[in-house]
């Protein structure tokens, strides 16, 4: 995975000097813009002034436009430095690979397609790149715009978690820039808090900048990740990608966006362990802690929400940045806090002796909700869990009742019982135990599946679904071959009796109105069962 550093400002850069930087030559004192090397009187190197030479790199001019004056910051990657430009009054930054990348062709091509991949998207909410430059050494440099503010990773390391309002316009402006990314066929796939930038803008309101597209994926180019790697942060990975399919598509981006906002209610991650492998492995086989679990006044339907956006099957996630947008607008309220939103009133939480607001969520009030969409998306999870719970029962019972039939007919017809006849209390008792055992077997099956996956509401809906259909396949068909058979008993008892014996085999076919739909009752619910505990 590439780790690019933050282009952040430090604080003595946010402090612009009383004049821009120039060059002074140190034999005459005359000074000279940033764009004279040596003094044109007596050929002396200038030196730079206005500025404290801390790296090798500042004072370099590049591409006979930027000078470098300073350093942001630095990762695995390479170093972020802020840059004049020499003709305009204007800074940007720079960011350039560390030495050894020079002779690393695959990571230059990496660097280069990075800014190729930012450029391709162009969107407001997406880091805006100006130029690719090359050093003397011949490695590429990405000049793009100087943002203001922090990351969102810091920012919650600092404060814990955010108001409702807040996560929800900083979740809304990330859907639209990935909803840019993604219609370019770019798939960022390590969408996270560090990666997203809040821009201060007048009046303090949020403003959200996508950064660090190195391990972008570029849906009709070539990809330079190898196949079966994982790539990605696991925190926020999706569960094909900790895989490492090679099919990873948009909504691999909508989980991560769901991760975020998870992140963002609750001050915690999904799963909070350290050790990258035993996340891949939960990420894998469990269901991150409810968010409600953590917070109570996280509302029931935003919890839903943040659940489908996370869940382990994609299909089952919004299926575009801009549904997940569509989404999130039944909850985005209008900020008690005025026009002071986002990180203005932030800043003044982190300031508070108590901070007691950065650890408590705004709760909406219901009535200012966009209530049809909220409201339909709350009753839904609620309903959810119990309905579940309910449909098992009722798929055990059903099922057992089916088998009971089934048997009792079958030991009907092996042993030559008239229908007036009841059954022995041995046949009985072997259709009981029969029925009572696949009925037991499928609640505890069911059942288990029900408490493994109680976290997720949508995987609650999912099972619902499939134990519907187990239901329906069951008395649907039912039904349905029990017309057939009173249909061809009517047409086909005055047929000569040399055409058939119906006291050979037609008595079957009322066996088989029940045995038929109970096994495609019992396929249906094992694929129902299947499909909710799958990744």
């Amino acid at each position: 995975m590439v780790e690019l550093a933050r282009h952040v400002e430090p604080e003595q850069a946010r402090q612009a000097p009383p004049e821009r930087p120039t060059r002074r030559c140190p034999a005459c004192g005359v000074r000279y813009p940033l764009d004279f090397l040596v003094c044109p009187i007596d050929a002396t190197a200038l030196e730079l002034q206005g500025v404290t030479a801390t790296d090798p790199m500042v004072g370099e001019l590049l591409a006979g436009s930027f000078c470098i004056t300073g350093v942001i910051g630095a990762g695995g990657m390479g170093r972020v430095y802020v840059a004049e430009h020499i003709r305009l009054p204007k800074r940007f930054a720079v960011k350039v690979p560390h030495e050894h990348f020079a002779s690393h062709r695959e990571a230059m091509a990496r660097f280069e397609r990075e800014a190729q991949t930012i450029a391709r998207v162009g969107n407001e909410h997406v880091i805006d790149v100006v130029d690719v430059v090359r050093l003397k050494d011949g490695r590429p440099c990405m000049v793009t715009e100087l943002l203001k503010g922090e990351d969102l990773g810091s920012l919650l390391d600092q404060v814990g978690k955010l108001p409702l309002p807040t996560a929800i316009t900083i979740s809304r402006q990330v859907c639209r820039g990935l909803a840019a990314a993604h219609a370019a066929g770019i798939v960022h796939r390590d969408l996270k808090p560090s990666n997203l930038f809040l821009v201060r803008r007048e009046g303090g309101s949020v403003h959200v900048k996508i950064l660090d597209f190195g391990v972008a994926k570029v849906l009709d180019g070539a990809d330079l990740t190898r196949t079966g790697s994982v790539v990605g942060t696991p925190q926020y990975m999706a569960p094909e990608q900790a895989r490492g399919s090679a099919d990873v598509d948009s909504r691999a981006d909508i989980y991560a966006v769901g991760a975020v906002l998870y992140r963002m209610l609750t001050g915690e991650r999904p799963f909070p362990e350290e050790e990258p492998a035993r996340t891949l492995t939960r990420l894998l086989t469990e269901d991150p802690r409810r968010p409600r679990d953590i917070d109570k006044t996280i509302p029931e339907g935003l919890e839903a929400l943040v659940q489908r956006a996370m869940a382990r099957a994609r299909e089952d996630r919004p299926p575009s940045a801009q549904e997940l947008d569509r989404l999130l607008a039944d909850f985005d309220v209008q900020d008690p806090f005025g026009p002071a939103r986002g990180l203005g009133m932030i800043a003044a939480m982190r300031d508070s002796a108590a901070n007691e607001a950065a650890t408590t969520v705004v709760v909406p009030n219901p009535q200012t909700l966009h209530a049809h969409g909220a409201e339909d998306v709350t009753r839904k999870a609620r309903r959810a869990r119990p309905v579940a719970v309910l449909l098992a029962v009722a798929v055990s019972l059903a099922a057992g009742a089916a088998v009971l039939t089934s048997v009792a007919m079958i030991l009907r017809r092996v042993h030559g019982v008239t229908e007036r006849q009841p059954l022995g209390e041995t046949e009985l008792l072997i259709a009981s135990s029969a029925a009572g055992a696949l009925s037991l077997f499928a609640f505890i099956t069911t059942i288990r599946v029900v408490i493994g996956r109680w976290r997720s509401a949508p995987a609650m809906q999912r099972l619902g679904r499939g134990l519907l259909t187990a239901l329906a396949w069951l008395f649907v068909s039912c039904g349905a071959l029990a017309l057939g058979v009173a249909a061809y008993n009517v047409f086909a008892l005055p047929l000569p009796a040399r055409w058939l014996a119906p006291a050979d085999w037609l008595g079957w076919l009322d066996v088989g109105v029940v045995v038929l739909p109970t096994l495609l009752a019992l396929i249906a619910l094992a694929v129902g069962l299947r499909r909710v505990t799958r990744v």
